[in-house]
């Protein structure tokens, strides 16, 4: 879907509010997507470098500066991306909705459940879209182990492990387990789908705030036997960005740390049980092929097909909502 640089969307336009370091991302993809409209942010400074950036690529030649009022009036504007702090993504959200657009929200989408809920049943009513920035379902080496994993490569999973650490910024609104888990339990959530009830949940965490959660992890047990755990810290020396997923017939490895090559790796080995005895017989590794791509470019992409009705979202308000439940069972089941 990519569009000519600098080229005009036609009747589609987005609007990204908030020029942060992020949503300045956010306006050089829908910029060069042709469907940037214009950029919101209470810093008119911010507004004009991320315009300046977006412009000086060849992108988004006729965005301008918008007010939150100006977005919410203008009715060419079909979709709205929020890129603000998680305190205010439930009120400018239903004001999107209410006004008639559809919305992308980066994750999370929030961190009450009640307000999860009242947002997701808002699209429904409004006959809108609410597209979670879950950036991983977007990843062409995660999409392709999801897939792997669903034609049986793996044969039975038995064991996944996630782990999102580094050092990360602080926000007073959104811990380790709300800013971080997120993205890994969308992915889980797909991963688990054919194995039945989930029948325990466990956790820990801690921090340096009063209250706080800086790092958390989540041990999870299903009913088909299946483990998984969940590590996530913003106060970690050094960056990690990995899944491994182990099954009785291989073994799949993401590390978004690596060059992109090798960013998949798929190790063929056989796990038995025989007279209660286990054998394990390595097998040979190799890297997976998968085209490389930006996650974020096709997020957007796909935000634009879901504006222009082709299709709903993959990580929609009501995936997000099943990942916020999720959490918070990790929440209620720490030991600390």
């Amino acid at each position: 879907m990519e569009k000519v640089q600098g080229q005009d969307g036609g009747g589609t336009k987005v609007v990204v509010v908030g020029a942060g370091l992020w949503g300045r991302n956010l306006v050089r993809v829908f910029g060069k997507l042709g469907v940037l409209a214009g950029v919101c942010d209470a810093d008119e400074s911010r507004v004009r470098a991320s315009l300046d950036h977006v412009h000086s690529l060849g992108y988004g030649l006729g965005a301008r500066g918008y007010s939150w009022e100006e977005v919410l009036a203008d009715e060419d504007v079909k979709g709205v991306v929020l890129a603000v702090p998680v305190s205010r993504h439930y009120a400018m959200g239903m004001e999107a909705l209410r006004r008639g657009k559809h919305v992308w929200i980066e994750k999370p989408m929030v961190v009450e459940v009640e307000e999860g809920e009242s947002l997701v049943k808002c699209a429904d009513e409004m006959g809108r879209e609410v597209m979670v920035n879950h950036l991983m379902r977007y990843h062409g080496c995660v999409r392709k182990l999801l897939e792997m994993v669903s034609e049986g490569v793996l044969g039975r999973v038995g064991h996944i492990e996630m782990s999102r650490k580094g050092p990360g910024r602080i926000f007073a609104d959104a811990d380790a387990l709300y800013d971080l888990m997120p993205h890994d339990v969308s992915v889980l959530m797909v991963l688990a789908e054919d194995c039945g009830d989930l029948l325990e949940v466990r956790g820990w965490s801690g921090g340096w705030g009063e209250g706080g959660r800086d790092w958390a992890r989540g041990f999870l047990s299903y009913e088909d036997g299946m483990k998984a755990t969940l590590s996530v810290s913003r106060l970690h020396p050094l960056k990690e960005q990995k899944m491994v997923v182990v099954g009785d017939r291989g073994m799949l490895v993401f590390d978004d740390r690596k060059p992109w090559h090798e960013r998949l790796w798929h190790v063929d080995h056989k796990v038995e049980v025989r007279g209660g005895c286990v054998s394990f017989c390595e097998g040979r590794g190799d890297y997976v092929e998968v085209e490389e791509g930006e996650p974020l470019y096709e997020a957007g992409v796909h935000f634009v097909e879901v504006v222009e009705g082709v299709c709903t979202p993959l990580t929609s308000g009501r995936e997000a909502l099943g990942g916020l439940r999720l959490i918070e069972a990790i929440k209620e089941g720490m030991e600390c």
